[in-house]
């Protein structure tokens, strides 16, 4: 299933008629290959060694022109049509939804919304209570959720204005600055105690990579509703 930006792949088609149908809705701040990183490392050989029907949505490399694109258009959108061309492929009423982080948030709407399409719905490190840390006052919990709130609407506008997306450099320093201390001393501390040790060096590697190789989010304009 495919469309301008967008598709859905299939990673068995020799799969028997009752196997388990999965679709996996990642998040937008990763590429779809951090599935995959390394041979032992990869959630979708665990998922085909478990003998599902395992299909994956790519959402592509969003720029200015998805600044428009709304929550409403993963859900109901895309999520939804690839929904539909798994049971039309397959002859399944019902497929399970598997959710990862901001996907996790997609496919539970998807699930409220739709639920005779949903068979079963599996989240990992969702976002579910975005206002969890107002009650949990620990400096350490919710820091997304702080720094956002205390953005200025026009900030966000100007971010919006100049860009036209939420760059995924920015949110790669976003995330570095969740662990500031961690992220100034891994060259120097955790680096030189795996240099040595070639499979522990290219997994270093590997997640630097996937640190730093974020696309772009679409975001709009406040202001415009």
């Amino acid at each position: 299933m495919s469309d301008q930006e967008n598709q859905a792949s299939r990673f068995a088609r020799d799969m028997a008629a009752d196997t388990e149908k999965m679709l996996n809705a990642t998040q937008l701040i990763a590429n779809t290959r951090d599935e995959d990183v390394n041979i032992d490392r990869s959630l979708v050989r665990s998922l085909l060694a478990k003998g599902l029907d395992l299909w994956l949505i790519d959402w592509g490399q969003p720029g200015r022109t998805e600044r428009w694109l709304t929550i409403d258009d993963y859900v109901d959108d895309y999520i939804d049509a690839a929904v539909d061309r798994i049971s039309q492929d397959t002859g399944h009423d019902k497929i399970t939804l598997l959710g990862i982080c901001e996907g996790g948030v997609f496919t539970t709407c998807y699930a409220a919304l739709h639920p005779e399409k949903v068979k079963n719905l599996v989240i990992t490190i969702t976002p579910i209570d975005f206002h969890a840390d107002v009650k949990d006052k620990a400096a350490h919990h919710g820091f997304l959720n702080i720094w956002t709130r205390s953005l200025d609407p026009e900030d966000i506008d100007k971010l919006v204005d100049t860009y036209g997306v939420l760059p995924g450099e920015f949110m790669s320093s976003v995330f570095s600055m969740m662990t500031p201390m961690r992220s100034l001393t891994k060259y120097n501390v955790d680096l030189i105690d795996v240099v040595d040790d070639e499979a522990k060096f290219m997994n270093f590697l590997r997640m630097e990579k996937w640190l730093a190789d974020r696309p772009h989010h679409p975001v709009r304009r406040r202001s415009s509703g």
